[in-house]
């Protein structure tokens, strides 16, 4: 466990080096320079882009509101739960005689095995076992409590942000555009930073996956079910896709690309180097 979450989180982060193809200078220096007609047209097609900047940050705010709601919801309801089926134990499905079977009923090993789990129970577990200095607890919080819980709220809240600056006021824009731009840019690619780096749809599916591969403890009396609590936290991370794919789209359409540390423009979107290495 210790050396796969390791490479999990070093891989993330690694392949945010990841950088697509420039853009051509010749299709750069094209679309730069604006023709006559284009200019004459500068004040409505900033006023368009203002109503619909402002479209989005309500669309965005409406996104960002349902995942509140689903992922608070998600949070604090079950999404996995482990059970003893003492009846798996004795045979002719078990290991034991059918004589054993009223000391395992006398045992009530069903009282000691059987129980259900939330995110927050799982943090608040790893908290407390994280004071014993065990390494792989320590890892397991931060995976869990950072990647999965605390980034995916932040990346949400930035997106907000990211849509408000599109929806600048004409006369605000034309005054200080380059600052308005900056912002605009910058907000959007610490969204794609944090929208890569969080881990909520990953936490989703190795629940998943576990209750799958639990499959195999079935015959030895122990079953591993999913649990409602996931269908909102799947929900919810369906919505941090679509605010984040909303507000990345309309940066494409108004032209505003995100730069790297060079200063180089990207051809498309920082995030689809990102989905390739997922």
């Amino acid at each position: 466990f210790t050396c796969f979450s390791v490479f999990c989180i070093c891989s993330t982060f690694s392949s945010l080096a990841l950088r697509l193809p420039k853009v051509p200078s010749e299709e750069l220096k094209a679309s730069e320079s604006p023709s006559p007609a284009n200019s004459s047209s500068d004040s409505s097609s900033n006023s368009s882009v203002c109503m619909q900047g402002r479209g989005t940050l309500w669309l965005v705010a409406g996104y960002c509101l349902v995942f509140a709601c689903l992922f608070s919801l998600g949070l604090q309801t079950p999404c996995m739960a482990m059970k003893l089926d003492r009846n798996l134990l004795v045979k002719p499905k078990g290991p034991l005689p059918r004589k054993a079977l009223p000391v395992l009923a006398y045992l009530n090993l069903e009282k000691q095995v059987d129980a259900e789990v939330t995110l927050l129970q799982c943090v608040e577990a790893l908290l407390r076992w994280c004071t014993y200095g065990e390494a792989n607890c320590i890892l397991a919080f931060v995976m869990l409590a950072v990647f999965a819980i605390v980034l995916p709220v932040a990346d949400m809240v930035v997106l907000v942000l990211a849509a408000e600056s599109l929806g600048h006021p004409t006369d605000e824009t034309k005054n200080n555009e380059k600052a308005v731009q900056s912002y605009a840019i910058a907000t959007m690619n610490v969204a794609r930073v944090l929208k890569h780096i969080s881990m909520l749809d990953v936490t989703v599916m190795g629940v998943v996956v576990v209750c799958m591969a639990g499959g195999a403890y079935r015959e030895q009396g122990v079953i591993l079910e999913l649990q409602w609590g996931l269908v909102p936290l799947a929900l919810a991370e369906v919505a941090h896709y679509a605010a984040y794919y909303r507000v990345a789209g309309a940066f494409d359409k108004y032209g505003m690309k995100a730069r790297d540390p060079t200063g180089s423009t990207s051809a498309k979107p920082l995030d689809d180097a990102h989905s390739v290495e997922r």
